[in-house]
């Protein structure tokens, strides 16, 4: 017998032991065969199903957890498209996972596109504020700040003025 949510947990943690022996390739591998596995929560159509839904919100978890590890992999090889795209495939999950805004925020930014690292600290600060009730942290702040002051010294050396 094969249960798909065993098969995606065999390859997250195969892709995470990768992970540690330095095997990058290898691990993303495994990475994207567990993320292709999740193709949405686990038992769904149990409409009576309070049974079940510690178990759909733990892989829901380990999902997300995948695909953060798969993004820290793929910067780290300096993929960044792809990285960013692990990240925003977060988001289908779960809006409110604040250190995927600041990973984000600091991807977009690092690649130039600082005004999509502002509006991503936007999306943060909703969905942090409509769905749990909490400003984003120091932090995510802090680097919100930086992005905006790089923007601004940004555009004050394009127009000639100190």
């Amino acid at each position: 017998i094969w249960v798909d949510a065993e098969a995606f947990e065999r390859h997250v943690r195969q892709g995470s032991r990768l992970a540690d022996q330095g095997r990058i390739d290898e691990s993303i591998a495994e990475y994207r065969q567990a993320i292709a596995l999740y193709a949405g929560d686990y038992m769904e159509d149990e409409t009576y199903g309070d049974w079940c839904a510690f178990e759909r919100e733990r892989l829901k978890d380990v999902q997300v957890e995948a695909l953060r590890r798969l993004a820290s992999l793929l910067a780290g090889k300096g993929e960044i498209p792809a990285a960013i795209e692990a990240h925003r495939a977060v988001f289908r999950i779960d809006h409110t996972r604040e250190d995927s805004h600041r990973e984000l925020m600091n991807l977009l930014w690092k690649s130039g596109r600082r005004d999509e690292a502002l509006s991503q600290y936007h999306a943060c600060r909703k969905h942090l504020w409509n769905e749990v009730g909490v400003e984003p942290s120091d932090e995510t702040k802090a680097l919100y700040e930086a992005v905006l002051d790089d923007r601004r010294s940004s555009r004050r050396s394009r127009s000639g003025t100190a």
